[in-house]
């Protein structure tokens, strides 16, 4: 839904939510995927797989999410 509503006309506070929904439930999945894995590991059927990825992304994505979380603590 957030891809959806990205291809509207937004202001640029109303993307900059949009994207952050969009990492934010990245994250949900991610940890509902490590869940699972936990899961396959106590079942002794996890297979590793080695998986390329940018730690720049990753990191810009964890900044953002903790951005969001600190503004919502500071109210």
């Amino acid at each position: 839904m957030t891809h959806l509503a990205s291809k509207t006309d937004l202001t640029p506070k109303q993307r900059d939510y949009l994207e952050k929904i969009q990492v934010a439930g990245n994250s949900l999945l991610g940890i509902i995927n490590d869940i699972l894995d936990f899961s396959k590991i106590e079942a002794g059927k996890l297979e590793m797989e080695s998986v390329a990825f940018n730690l720049d992304d990753v990191l810009e994505n964890l900044g953002s999410l903790v951005t969001v979380k600190a503004h919502q603590k500071k109210g």
